[in-house]
């Protein structure tokens, strides 16, 4: 395998005091436990890079999105270390801001925009630092 791309995602937007402990361990489990796990496993196939989809919510903080944010932020985190311990392949982070998915009601970036810019980043169109970050938003106009 070439590249892992890590893009699944959820978010429950609701004030923090709102959210059930099962709310808050979905988003936790999906957005980075799962990453993370993946990683892992996928780790000893892959030759080129990993791309972690993180998000605009994991450099801005968002109320009502406390968790999902927290996530998302992690996601920047781990990559950033990962990509110390692992400086012969490409590990770095592309953020979306808001796509039109199911999450936000089909509002926002076509996620054909997101795609483009992965494949611009891993074709090296796009230079990003070692477990640095591409931001949608300012790549894709």
């Amino acid at each position: 395998m070439d590249f892992l791309i890590n893009d699944a995602g959820m978010g429950i937007f609701l004030p923090f005091k709102d959210l059930t402990l099962k709310d808050i361990q979905q988003q936790i489990r999906t957005n980075l436990e799962g990453l993370i796990k993946v990683c892992r496993i996928f780790l000893p196939f892959i030759r080129r890079g990993i791309v972690n989809v993180a998000s605009a919510a994991g450099k801005t903080a968002y109320a009502e999105m406390s968790v999902y944010c927290g996530t998302k932020f992690g996601v920047r985190g781990f990559t950033q270390a990962l990509a110390e311990e692992f400086p012969k392949i490409k590990i770095f982070c592309v953020n979306p801001d808001m796509t039109a998915t199911r999450l936000t009601g089909y509002e926002g970036r076509p996620p054909s925009e997101v795609a483009e810019a992965i494949f611009r980043a891993i074709s090296g169109k796009i230079k990003v630092a070692q477990g640095g970050d591409v931001d949608v938003w300012s790549v894709i106009k």
